[in-house]
């Protein structure tokens, strides 16, 4: 498929060493010419040294662009039609480029660990009463979770009088976790066809926290700055520069794959992150409306907590692609 001796490139290390480049992107589309009745190409070169030098396996491993277009002849295709167009072609080097000559897995499982190590870490959010009395606690929102009705409202009650009359130091314990779910009930009662009792710890720490992610920041740095950073630590942006497809094309795939890149990584994130909290502090309440966590009472929008979630969650994947292109 490719000729055995190539025409040579100026002797610079760190370039193609074979160098079969400017024949398979076109650069001089002079240079191969077709005997009659022969397989290999004859070779000419206008003024240049002339070597012909064996290319061997692994000088293709590391090239920056071995996928480019070739229109010298079509018995010299760099793939052939069989694969895909020239742009799937170009998109799936690049893409094996990141992930494993510039160790894109690596990074991001690291990435991926350190975060999940910093969710358990910093935990949910949450108050010192439930904290102290977390199983008083869990086991109120399970008897009462969900829409206020009247056989709720009536169990609260004389939950709450049987506490008031108790002066022991383990009712006033309970009595602290009691007094957490009640104010919700405070809270659920002014409007109780949006407002449901719920474990708010998990959701309002999904939700309600909007600051910037330095480690995914760090993270997409570290994927997406050596996609064209690349081309210049190993002198290749003049060499791309002068084919076909090294210019446009070859950007346009980069780009797309730098913004892929970005909302798988950010996607990655969010799953850690959703699953972190639903082992600590619990998920319920999915398909409660959004006012049921108070943080949103003034909220006008009738959505439920799942669906807010997959508008954040959305919102996060667009600008993290969005920023890395």
């Amino acid at each position: 498929l490719f000729p055995a001796h190539a025409f040579s490139l100026y002797p610079r290390r760190r370039c193609w060493r074979g160098s079969l480049l400017p024949i398979r992107m076109g650069s001089f589309p002079g240079l191969v010419e077709r005997r009659a009745g022969s397989v290999q190409p004859t070779h000419t070169h206008t003024g240049m040294g002339f070597l012909e030098q064996a290319v061997r396996k692994s000088d293709w491993q590391h090239l920056s662009a071995p996928h480019l277009h070739c229109p010298v002849h079509p018995a010299y295709s760099c793939h052939g039609g069989a694969l895909g167009s020239q742009e799937e072609i170009m998109l799936k080097n690049e893409w094996k480029k990141l992930w494993f000559y510039q160790r894109g897995i690596l990074i991001l499982a690291v990435s991926l660990l350190v975060y999940a190590v910093l969710c358990l870490v910093s935990g949910c959010d949450s108050t010192k009463a439930i904290m102290q009395n977390e199983a008083a606690y869990l086991s109120y929102m399970q008897r009462w979770q969900g829409e206020l009705n009247d056989q709720k409202v009536s169990e609260m009650q004389e939950e709450y009088d049987v506490l008031n009359h108790t002066d022991n130091m383990e009712a006033q314990e309970t009595k602290a976790a009691f007094m957490e779910v009640y104010n919700q009930y405070y809270y659920a009662k002014e409007n109780p066809s949006r407002r449901f009792l719920m474990d708010e710890r998990g959701w309002n720490t999904l939700l309600t926290h909007d600051g910037v992610n330095f480690l995914l920041v760090l993270c997409l740095l570290a994927l997406c700055v050596p996609v064209f950073c690349g081309e210049y630590s190993c002198q290749m942006e003049q060499l791309l520069r002068s084919c076909r497809n090294g210019r446009e094309q070859l950007a346009k795939c980069k780009l797309l794959m730098m913004a892929v890149t970005a909302m798988i990584v950010a996607f990655l994130f969010q799953c850690v992150q959703f699953l972190i909290v639903g082992m600590t502090v619990g998920l319920s309440g999915l398909s409660y409306p959004l006012q049921s966590l108070s943080f949103f009472e003034n909220s006008p929008y009738m959505l439920t907590i799942g669906q807010a979630y997959g508008i954040v969650l959305l919102c996060r994947v667009v600008g993290a692609a969005w920023f890395a292109v």
